[in-house]
């Protein structure tokens, strides 16, 4: 009732052309916006800090301790936190930053695996590697979406001409196993070579697992592995190039290489990495290290284990 005769009032004011009263009323609705605009001018500005002290926090442009510390003094509990971010990456998602595409889809796909894969699909349009590997899996037998063959072959090749190592590397495996595209032995090496090329260590250790090499190359790939992987911290391929090459030294008929220590410490260092098939290979070795190599051998191993 107050609401209709105020509006009856302020009409009846305008229609007779009450200027000074109307000149009062725009004045005062100037001074209400300005004040609205003051007050909340500095908390969206703290809002925008806050926001973006988030995005560069999960980009990588800033250290995580850092951004707690920030949070602290801001006053947002972990529980604020995951809010903004949450709302934070949906604002930029939708105005179709890559990054916040991919981490969007991240944050909400164990609430809503669909929206998530438009979020993924929206990403992998823009080329953003993440978001394209991440595809190629979750189309395959072995990920959450639909599995969709066409999909994944079609990401896993947008991988590969982007120069994405991963996904030569699955590619290189399909051609192995030929179940979602044609066994392909040549188009398998080609792409292996590329890998490697592109510092691989994985590629390196599938390459010397192809039996058309022979058993001086195979040993060549297994030493670059063990480098790459060395610098790199890449404990599966380390692990897989240490067992390949105590199966390489291993004292077998007819295998030139025959080298029963070298076969057991390579085969020791893979099982200390996890491999359980190495214990019993290296016991098949026939050599039995004296207590000063044994002791090296596991500082080795211990090493190896903090590095990686």
């Amino acid at each position: 009732m107050n609401i209709a005769k105020t509006y009856s009032f302020w009409n009846k004011v305008i229609r007779k052309g009450n200027e000074k009263m109307v000149y009062a009323v725009g004045v005062l609705f100037v001074i209400v916006c300005c004040v609205f605009i003051v007050r909340n001018i500095p908390r969206q500005r703290h809002d925008d800090d806050v926001e973006n002290k988030i995005i560069s926090n999960d980009c990588g442009g800033l250290d995580r301790e850092e951004l707690m510390s920030f949070l602290e003094n801001k006053g947002i509990s972990r529980e604020e936190y995951q809010k903004i971010r949450l709302n934070a990456h949906k604002k930029r998602a939708e105005k179709g930053e890559v990054l916040s595409q991919f981490y969007y889809a991240n944050l909400i796909r164990s609430d809503d695996l669909v929206e998530a894969e438009k979020y993924y699909n929206l990403a992998a349009e823009q080329n953003y590697i993440p978001a394209i590997t991440m595809l190629m899996y979750e189309y395959s037998d072995i990920g959450e979406f639909e599995t969709d063959q066409n999909k994944e072959l079609y990401w896993t090749r947008k991988g590969i001409e982007l120069g994405d190592v991963s996904s030569m590397l699955k590619m290189a495996r399909d051609y192995s196993i030929g179940e979602i595209i044609e066994k392909n032995e040549a188009e398998q090496e080609q792409l292996l070579v590329r890998a490697a090329k592109l510092e691989s260590a994985e590629a390196y250790v599938a390459l010397s697992q192809m039996l058309k090499f022979n058993k001086n190359q195979q040993m060549q790939f297994l030493r670059n592995a063990i480098s790459l992987a060395g610098m790199k911290n890449d404990r599966d391929a380390f692990e897989s190039a240490c067992f390949g090459l105590g199966w390489n030294y291993k004292p077998i008929e007819n295998n030139p290489d025959a080298d029963a220590k070298k076969s057991c410490y390579f085969f020791f260092l893979a099982y200390a990495l996890g491999n359980e098939h190495a214990l019993h290979n290296g016991q098949e070795s026939g050599y039995t290290p004296q207590h000063e190599e044994l002791e090296a051998w596991g500082e080795d191993a211990r090493n190896l284990k903090v590095r990686m």
